[in-house]
């Protein structure tokens, strides 16, 4: 015998008795006015009937039995209960208003254990049927609608916040810099001039850093993860382009001195101690590395809520945008990207997390004679520039110079030649090992450009006026 079907959960005498609440007095509207909306309500009728009460005290009028009752006296939902008459009913059973905040509150309960049950049959629904769908993009689906049905749970919880409130609360960050070690109030990326011109990256913040390729992206999202990761903060890094083995090489660069290429032939006893000891320093390091590729927003977003359920998270490192998959693969490239940046900000203020998105730069770059990169050198950068809190682009001159050696031209002299020559090794020389983070886009603060030293061997940045690692 088959089980019979259940009804959802829903309570009409709580329905019935808010709106009748709410025609005797207008004012009670107020004590569930922040988290109650029409499509709360079981009942259809129900719902117009809250919509037409809050929209007409939204213009300044009364609410009643007698000033609604026209709108209801054809509703074909009430023809049983008599039309418009049902308001002076709902009205008369009513004893006391003082209650009416509870009625919201059990309204709005069972409408998210209604929403719960759709999500969760949508999930089996779609789990029995035969789909090119990986299960463990559904369980992603299924997070992020579950987190978002959280999201829709508190967003009437969250008060109104006074001025003097939000005062107290910048009050309270400040002095958390002035106490830090770093001396900023967010998360100290270790590079000193860059923390100082962002007070380090805030939680709820979404940074991307972008460059062409060779510029040292991952470097630098490596570097702010592991100097995070070595005052025991615990970071997450999607790898969705480098493999596990690659990035551990670059790790054991960073420590040791042993370049990535050195590790990959013999080495002398000198320098596998040297890797030894950079092995131990990460042991137990509370960075971890995700390599699955191919993964979604809604993926990523999955797996950092578990790990910070689990682990706690205090960075979340993405390399890079151009490998996150679209939800939708048959949209247009900008509705793509501004999808996959949408969600990824989302995820740093449901997280409280800054959110490190590594991108590419156009090769409009290259075509100019001024290779230093600009705002507008992002791939599809509006959708980026609208999610972004921080954007930082990556510049090295030496990088251009080296393959730009000049040769003689025709009909040059050769003191000309010389000349123009020597220039080119003076300026070499000047920017050797100079890395350039140009702070295009800030949300909270001022923009500009931070000098950093860059080593290729050891695969990291850092500070160009202190020396050696932060």
């Amino acid at each position: 015998m088959a089980d019979a079907p259940r009804t959802p959960p829903h309570n009409e005498e709580a329905e019935q008795a808010l709106l009748g609440a709410l025609l005797v007095k207008n004012a009670a509207h107020a004590k569930v006015a922040d988290f109650l909306r029409p499509e709360h309500f079981h009942d259809p009728a129900h719902q117009r009937i809250f919509a037409a009460i809050v929209e007409t005290i939204g213009a300044g009028r009364v609410a009643s039995p007698v000033t609604l009752r026209s709108l209801f006296d054809a509703d074909p939902d009430l023809t049983k209960e008599g039309g418009g008459a049902y308001l002076a009913e709902l009205a008369g059973n009513i004893v006391t208003v003082v209650n009416a905040a509870d009625y919201g509150r059990t309204i709005h309960d069972l409408f998210m254990r209604r929403q719960l049950i759709e999500v969760t049959a949508e999930a089996m629904e779609e789990a029995y049927r035969p789909s090119l769908t990986r299960p463990e993009e559904m369980i992603a689906n299924l997070d992020a609608s579950t987190a978002a049905l959280l999201v829709h749970a508190h967003a009437g919880a969250a008060e109104l916040v006074t001025a003097a409130d939000a005062a107290e609360g910048a009050m309270q960050a400040a002095q958390r810099a002035q106490h830090a070690p770093d001396g900023v109030s967010g998360l100290a990326t270790g590079l000193v001039d860059l923390d100082r011109r962002l007070g380090g990256l805030q939680g709820g913040d979404l940074v991307i850093i972008a460059g062409r390729p060779s510029m040292g992206k991952t470097v630098l999202g490596m570097t702010i993860a592991t100097n995070a990761a070595d005052r025991g903060e615990p970071g997450l890094f999607n790898s969705l382009e480098m493999g596990t083995v690659s990035l551990g090489q670059r790790l054991l660069a960073s420590r040791s001195g042993i370049s990535v290429q050195d590790q990959r032939g013999p080495l002398s006893p000198e320098q596998f101690r040297a890797l030894v000891d950079a092995q131990q320093h990460f042991a137990n390091m509370p960075l971890r590395i995700d390599p699955q590729a191919g993964l979604t927003a809604a993926q990523i977003a999955a797996r950092a809520r578990l790990h910070q359920r689990k682990h706690g998270l205090k960075l979340l490192l993405i390399d890079y945008l151009g490998l996150v998959a679209p939800a939708d693969p048959r949209a247009n490239k900008v509705h793509q990207v501004e999808a996959i940046t949408t969600a990824l900000k989302l995820l740093a203020k449901e997280l409280d997390t800054p959110v490190i998105l590594l991108a590419q730069l156009s090769r409009q770059v290259e075509q100019r004679e001024d290779k230093r990169p600009q705002l507008a050198d992002l791939r599809d950068s509006g959708a980026i520039e609208q999610d972004a809190d921080v954007v930082m682009l990556l510049f090295r001159e030496q990088y251009y110079l080296e393959r730009a050696e000049p040769t003689r031209r025709a009909n040059e002299g050769q003191d000309a030649y010389n000349a123009r020559y020597g220039e080119w090794v003076q300026r070499l020389e000047e920017c050797q090992g100079i890395g350039e983070i140009i702070i295009a886009k800030n949300r909270q603060g001022g923009t500009g450009t931070v000098a950093v030293r860059f080593d290729g061997q050891r695969q990291t940045f850092e500070n160009l006026h202190r020396g050696g690692r932060p």
